[in-house]
């Protein structure tokens, strides 16, 4: 028997049931689909501007989860391979002529490459002070690139085009936000799966059982620092996706991508839909997004009402929305 096979018999409780089999969330994950795929239909041309922004920020959320849902590992700095992934993908498609593959991928890349930067420091380091890293590090990168002119400095890199998407031979037109829409809509999807897949392998298990206890895994032949090094670099890879979307989708990439603002609204995000769940984050990222819309149109102090609902979620529901499901069970 494999060190692998022991944290999965041992370390991860048997009461824990795999969610993705359970028919209640298979109907609510159908059901998501659905509607994601019949929202264009349903709303006007500004909604579906609203919906395009809400899924790229659902896929934000469900990176912050990966990594915080299954390792345990807090960070305040999630914003840097947020807006790093938006400036890779501008620089890329401005100054280079990259793709729209190619744009993502660099977006990824960059991420992936900071997240190993930070995360050689960070790892060495448990609870307040890992996150404290990561928010230290968040920030001086935000300062760099504020006053980095040739990134546009304050004002940032504008006037990205979306590229034509090349996809089996053919070139798909992105310009429009109905089609922009469905591409992130197929991107989340692919993603979310992926991450399924993951937890629900035996890294996955090791995972759950360096969250639940640290201390142990070493004793079952883990290396834990490889461990947190690689759930860093996956997170912070889909986090850079999901930033490389963002600026190619608002047509520049600013400087208030990496601010610690956005680093806190992810939280908000996960913890909204439910912590641990994957889906459920990604539900929190749409709904706080559409709520913010919605709010921010009635009054200035939307952020009050958003305090309001996270008072509340956190107070009555402290699983999440997810929790309405069912019993809260990680997959």
């Amino acid at each position: 028997m494999t060190a692998l096979d022991n944290v999965e018999l041992q370390a991860v409780p048997a009461r824990r049931v795999d969610v993705w089999t359970r028919p209640r969330f298979l109907g609510a994950f159908a059901a998501a689909v659905a509607l994601g795929l019949l929202a264009p239909a349903l709303l006007g041309p500004f909604g579906v501007l609203v919906a395009a922004e809400a899924l790229i920020f659902g896929l934000f959320a469900l990176s912050y989860d990966l990594l915080v849902g299954r390792a345990g590992l807090v960070s305040f700095g999630h914003a840097a391979f947020f807006g790093g992934g938006g400036y890779a993908a501008a620089v890329s498609l401005m100054y280079l002529g990259a793709s729209m593959w190619l744009g993502l991928l660099l977006a990824v890349v960059l991420s992936v490459v900071l997240a190993v930067i930070v995360g050689v420091v960070s790892i060495r380091t448990t609870g307040i002070y890992f996150s404290i890293l990561t928010l230290a590090f968040a920030e001086v990168l935000y300062r760099f690139v504020f006053h980095f002119e040739h990134l546009g400095g304050s004002d940032g890199l504008i006037g990205l085009k979306r590229p034509p998407l090349s996809l089996f031979g053919f070139q798909l037109s992105l310009e429009s936000n109905v089609t922009y829409y469905y591409f992130v809509l197929a991107l989340l999807v692919l993603v979310l799966a992926a991450v399924v897949l993951v937890v629900r392998s035996p890294f996955g298990h090791a995972l759950v059982a360096m969250r639940e206890n640290e201390g142990r895994l070493p004793f079952l032949g883990f290396n834990t620092k490889l461990l947190k090094i690689t759930v860093f670099c996956m997170s912070a890879g889909i986090a850079g996706l999901a930033g490389g979307l963002y600026a190619i989708f608002k047509g520049f990439a600013a400087p208030e991508q990496l601010f610690f603002i956005i680093s806190g609204e992810v939280i908000v995000m996960a913890l909204i839909g439910g912590m641990g769940t994957l889906l459920g984050a990604v539900l929190g990222g749409v709904i706080l997004t559409v709520f913010t819309e919605i709010v921010s149109g009635w009054t200035e102090s939307y952020n009050i009402f958003v305090g309001i609902l996270f008072i509340f979620v956190v107070i009555f529901k402290s699983d999440g929305l997810f929790g309405f499901l069912g019993e809260r069970k990680r997959p």
